[in-house]
């Protein structure tokens, strides 16, 4: 047994170096395209995140200024 990278294609195993050329160009590719989703996506999720705190900030600078405010020591003079 050897311990050659393989792919299922439609049920059926295959070795990866066996595979023809065009095969493999085209796995590699596809390989590569799922690592930059996936890191994509971690990206998307982080600047939701910072998207979401912003959001934040905006409701809870206007919900600050729009609070009554008490009269400290030196207004009361």
């Amino acid at each position: 047994m050897t311990n050659n990278a393989t792919i299922i294609i439609d049920d059926k195993e295959y070795e990866i170096d066996a595979l023809p050329e065009a095969a493999q160009v085209n796995l590699a590719r596809v390989q590569q395209l799922q690592r930059e989703i996936g890191e994509l996506q971690m990206v998307l999720e982080e600047r939701q995140l910072v998207l979401q705190a912003r959001q934040n900030a905006v409701v809870n600078a206007v919900k600050e200024a729009e609070a009554p405010k008490e009269p400290n020591d030196a207004d009361a003079a």
